[in-house]
């Protein structure tokens, strides 16, 4: 009898170790070609597109409001798009940054202002596209031998001062901007349109990816262009002012301007938290040749009193003479400088559809003339230093 179960449970202990067996070859196949399936659908998934857009509102409204106030109406559009290929060793990595918004104010009690023809301002207007090609140079997907396109520029028109208009006597006897209200603001000055400025960055490097959602990519041999469309008329031939100057350019209707020299970018995109998404982005760029460049923003004459406004870095400069007005003419050594664009998104996602984000862009840019306040706080003048915008805003969002 115990013979009997002994076999038994020998000839049982067999079967079950059997049938795992053949379970755990079954499963083990199954799982290789699930994996071999998952590997085949990644080689054919050659195109990664993502990001984000979002539409955000504001509105303030005020009515026999004691204290004062201002009625105010906002928009804003935000949208960052990733599309990236991938095919062996070749990848092709595009990156699109889209800004534009702005905002009108009225008095309380109404939204027409006859006071003010124009009302409503730009706040916000950027466009960015880097498009970057690169072939692997090692096995890990790490390093790449890269090319890189970046222009930026914006859509709208861009004015730097809103005034009263002044009556103009023309030598033919006729008048121009006649005021008929002395308190109406009908005048701005045209500083910025589509391609006015646009820059075109063009260089060939080294691309390293540690991980996914970092890249760094260097390159010694980088173009610059600068370029200011003479057809956006940002320079006025009837007041005069700097025009394409306040950029960089030679003289107010140059229109391009072209810089040899180093290029470094660096960018971060990743969810740091759940649902919270951050991008952030900061480009260098180094000229080699520039050493005797032309200062068109060395100093700034107050129309008023008379007091001229230098700026600080004027007095460590060198002159090469005078100008056909006999004015001073300053020169710097640009290869010193470097041209910095630093651009952050923090993406908050509240469901599928909502979402808060905040974003800053500092840039700095020796040649670029930039507002300075005199001392009635009001009136500006031509300087340089650190440019910078942020923004926090709340509204209709999608990401993917």
């Amino acid at each position: 009898m115990k013979k009997s179960y002994l076999t038994i449970l020998l000839f049982t202990s067999l079967f079950t170790s059997a049938t795992f067996a053949q379970d755990m070859q079954i499963k083990d196949v199954a799982t290789a070609a699930e994996a071999k399936l998952k590997a085949h659908e990644d080689s054919t998934k050659r195109w990664d597109i993502g990001g984000s857009l979002a539409l955000n509102f504001g509105q303030t409204y005020l009515k026999s409001w004691a204290s004062g106030g201002q009625n105010a109406i906002s928009i804003a559009f935000t949208g960052l798009v990733r599309a990236n290929y991938r095919k062996g060793r070749a990848a092709w990595d595009n990156n699109l940054v889209l800004g534009l918004g702005g905002i009108a104010l009225f008095p309380q009690e109404k939204y027409k202002d006859n006071l003010n023809k124009f009302p409503f301002r730009k706040n916000v207007d950027n466009l960015q596209l880097t498009s970057i090609g690169s072939y692997e140079l090692d096995k890990h997907g790490k390093w790449f031998a890269s090319g890189l396109l970046d222009f930026r520029s914006q859509l709208l028109a861009g004015h730097g001062e809103y005034a009263h208009a002044d009556t103009v006597l023309n030598s033919d006897g006729s008048i121009d901007e006649i005021n008929t209200n002395a308190n109406r603001i009908n005048k701005r000055t045209t500083v910025s349109q589509f391609a006015a400025p646009a820059y075109l960055t063009v260089s060939a490097g080294i691309t390293y990816k540690p991980v996914s959602w970092v890249q760094f990519y260097v390159s010694p041999v980088a173009g610059k262009f600068t370029f200011v469309n003479p057809a956006a008329n940002v320079y006025d031939a009837k007041t005069g002012g700097k025009g394409a100057m306040a950029y960089g350019l030679k003289t107010p209707t140059t229109v391009y301007r072209a810089e040899f020299g180093w290029y470094l970018r660096a960018n971060l995109e990743k969810e740091v938290f759940k649902n919270i998404i951050v991008k952030t982005q900061v480009e260098l760029f180094g000229n080699y040749l520039d050493n005797v460049h032309v200062d068109n923003i060395a100093a700034t004459t107050d129309a008023v009193d008379g007091t001229v406004y230098y700026d600080p870095a004027t007095r460590d400069q060198n002159t090469i003479g005078t100008d056909a007005s006999g004015a001073t003419i300053y020169t710097y050594d640009n290869r010193t400088n470097v041209d910095v664009n630093w651009q952050t998104w923090i993406t908050l996602k509240i469901n599928k559809y909502l979402q808060a984000s905040l974003e800053w862009q500092m840039l700095y840019d020796y040649d670029i003339s930039v507002p300075k306040y005199q001392n009635d706080g009001i009136t500006t003048y031509s300087s340089r230093g650190i440019q910078f915008r942020q923004g926090l805003s709340l509204g209709v969002g999608y990401t993917f």
